[in-house]
């Protein structure tokens, strides 16, 4: 019986999946998808515009983080003269590169044009666009989750792949087939191996018992 049980729990860990951990470097750069955009002296759409971009222009990140404004968010961007300025996050793309091999996908579009939002925020001024067109990824398209998948988040981030070239964004969770093993079915599995294990061992006991009763009677 105990080695049953040490052949159960080695079964168990088996289920558990290992693997490597690929890091990703994340441009600290952003790249105009728009024909054109404005950059404003502030992270409001009102505010005063210092001068307009085209597209393919290329800006160094001044922060990592969004500035929001209402439902509109901005990148903050240093500016060649010196000082910052600001542009609508919607109207530029950061791309981020593998340091090991390429995207390595963990997950797949579910459905047919699914819309990539800029930030975590269902809105039409945050669609992603390219050379001013709204993505779309196809059903099925592989992508890479990177921060980790959440079924109870609205959204999650994710990588995926254009021409080449790779780009993050946002999709609702809804819209995402996700790869591997669920930890929920490892649970359910293992509680079903354990609960397995005590029957058997209850048949066991109690077939031993009536073998020693018989013995007794005889």
């Amino acid at each position: 019986m105990k080695k049953f049980l040490s052949v159960l729990f080695l079964l168990c860990l088996l289920l558990v999946p290992v693997g490597t951990k690929t890091v990703y470097a994340q441009s600290q750069t952003i790249c105009v998808c728009a024909n054109e955009c404005s950059i404003f002296a502030e992270a409001a759409s009102d505010s005063e515009v210092l001068f307009k971009a085209t597209f393919g222009t290329e800006f160094e990140l001044n922060s990592p983080e969004f500035f929001i404004s209402g439902e509109l968010s901005f990148y903050q961007i240093k500016l060649k003269e010196g000082g910052v300025g600001y542009v609508l996050s919607n109207a530029a793309s950061r791309s981020a590169t593998s340091l090991k091999h390429g995207l390595d996908p963990n997950a797949k579009i579910l459905n047919e044009n699914t819309p990539v939002y800029s930030v975590a925020v269902e809105a039409e001024e945050n669609l992603l666009s390219i050379n001013g067109e709204k993505i779309k990824l196809n059903q099925y398209q592989e992508v890479k989750i990177v921060d980790g998948y959440d079924k109870n988040k609205e959204f999650n981030q994710i990588m995926f792949e254009i021409n080449g070239t790779i780009y993050t964004g946002f999709v609702k969770s809804s819209d995402l087939i996700v790869e591997g093993f669920n930890g929920t079915i490892i649970l359910i599995i293992f509680i079903f191996l354990l609960v397995a294990s005590i029957i058997l061992s209850i048949i066991l006991t109690t077939r031993k018992k009536r073998k020693k009763a018989k013995n007794k009677a005889k």
